[in-house]
């Protein structure tokens, strides 16, 4: 089945594929599974989007002046040359990139009027908690 939508992309009624659309569709639905399972992307549920090419995280710029940058290269949050893990920001922001399990961990330190004061470098037991 295909959808039928209108200008405006509402869906307004289905109508039924022909064999060679269905085919193509079967066999880019089993390539992109292998491609998935060669990435060790496995389950039964889930999802998955390649997204916008030119998409930049933009969550942690509030920290830039900290030292906090995006490499666009490595699609990764940096702070001192390292790939940063978790970042925590009590009751601002919490961020955790899982597949930089080993980069660094940071804990966001603030002043009494709210302002940032400066980042720490903290162990992931600390900071696990607040992610999970």
């Amino acid at each position: 089945m295909e959808p039928i939508k209108d200008a405006n992309g509402t869906l307004t009624g289905l109508k039924q594929s022909s064999d060679a659309d269905f085919k193509a569709l079967t066999e880019k639905q089993e390539e992109t599974k292998s491609e998935l399972a060669a990435a060790g992307i496995t389950g039964n549920s889930g999802s998955f989007e390649l997204g916008d090419p030119n998409y930049r995280d933009d969550s942690l710029d509030a920290y830039a002046t900290f030292g906090i940058s995006f490499d666009k290269a490595s699609d990764n949050w940096m702070y001192d040359g390292k790939i940063i893990h978790i970042l925590y920001d009590a009751d601002h922001n919490t961020y955790c990139d899982n597949s930089a399990s080993d980069g660094i961990n940071i804990k966001v330190i603030r002043d009494k009027n709210d302002n940032i004061e400066k980042l720490v470098e903290t162990e992931t037991q600390e900071l696990e908690r607040y992610v999970k």
